[in-house]
C-alpha cells in the first residue's frame, strides 16, 4: 500500500475503502472499483469530484457514522483559515512598523531641518541640546527599524542589529 500524506484527499478515498469497500463505494459512484483505487492514489492523474465524494459520505455515514470527504474539507479550510489569519496578523504588524518607521524618519527629517536653520540654538551648527533631541529621535527611529525587521520574518533577522 502506498504512504499517503494525512489529510489528502487520497487519504479520504483510503478511508472510504476501508469502511465501506473498493466494491461497494464503485457501486454507489457508479464507477470501477480499480478507479475507486486510482482516487487513492495520490501519484494517479484521476481525482474524485465533490458529487461523487458526497455519495460517498453518505454512504460512510449511513453505515459507520463517519463523513471522511467532509472531514477533509472542513480540516482544510480550518488550515486555510488559520494560515490566512496569521498572513493577515503578519500584514497588519507589517504595516503598523513601516508607519512607525515612516513617522519617525519623518521626525528626525523635520528635527536636522529645524536645528540646521540660522535661527536655532546654536545657528546651523547644532547645540548640546539639539543633539541630544536629535539622538533621542535616532533612537525611536532604530526601534522602529528593528520592529520593521521583526514584523518581517520574527525568526531571522534581516538587518544587522547592533
Amino acid at each position: 500500500m502506498k504512504k499517503r500524506m494525512p489529510n489528502d484527499i487520497e487519504d479520504a478515498v483510503a478511508q472510504v475503502i476501508g469502511l465501506i469497500g473498493a466494491e461497494a463505494a464503485s457501486q454507489v459512484i457508479e464507477r470501477s472499483a480499480s478507479l475507486v483505487y486510482k482516487y487513492s492514489d495520490p501519484d494517479h492523474t484521476a481525482k474524485i469530484g465533490l458529487a461523487q465524494a458526497m455519495l460517498l459520505d453518505a454512504a460512510c455515514q449511513a453505515k459507520h457514522g463517519e463523513t471522511p470527504f467532509f472531514d477533509f474539507y472542513k480540516n482544510m479550510m480550518e488550515r486555510n483559515a488559520r494560515r490566512l489569519e496569521a498572513t493577515e496578523n503578519q500584514s497588519c504588524a507589517l504595516a503598523g512598523s513601516v508607519m512607525h518607521l515612516s513617522k519617525a524618519v519623518g521626525d528626525v527629517a523635520g528635527l536636522v531641518a529645524q536645528f540646521t536653520t540660522a535661527t536655532s540654538e546654536d545657528g546651523a551648527a547644532l547645540s548640546l541640546n539639539e543633539r541630544a533631541t536629535l539622538a533621542e529621535s535616532l533612537r525611536v527611529m532604530t526601534h522602529a527599524v528593528d520592529a520593521l525587521d521583526d514584523s518581517l520574518n520574527p525568526n531571522t533577522p534581516f538587518l544587522a542589529k547592533g
